[in-house]
């Protein structure tokens, strides 16, 4: 059990550095913390590999200058974290509510599905 404690532990603590990263727009950042071969799907992107998804969210960084993700609620295990998001857009004053679903594989972010509306 207490194995399984220390995983969800580093699962969530991996995915709020992910955030504070990405509320930066730290594309180094996001980078060190996802696998090679990660997977990002949302209703409009998908990216597979580490390179496609650096440059998806290089995309949407430039597209929407301030982009950030308020974490409202997770539920987490030892395989994966559902985080609930506010995702805010300074331009035109937009909030989108989101649900980002993360798997990890060795110890770094391997898939990350996101939907919205909620």
């Amino acid at each position: 059990m207490a194995e399984q404690e220390k995983s969800e532990e580093n699962n969530l603590s991996t995915v709020l550095k992910y955030f504070d990263a990405w509320n930066n727009h730290d594309l180094n950042r996001l980078c060190a913390l996802t696998s090679v071969d990660i997977t990002l799907e949302d209703w409009e992107i998908q990216a597979i590999g580490r390179d496609k998804f650096l440059n998806a969210n290089e995309k949407i960084f430039s597209d929407n200058d301030g982009i950030n993700a308020k974490l409202i609620n997770s539920f987490v295990n030892a395989e994966e974290v559902i985080a609930i998001l506010e995702i805010t857009i300074p331009e035109g004053n937009e909030k989108l509510a989101v649900i980002d679903h993360f798997k990890f594989s060795g110890g770094k972010i391997s898939q990350i599905k996101a939907y919205r509306g909620f």
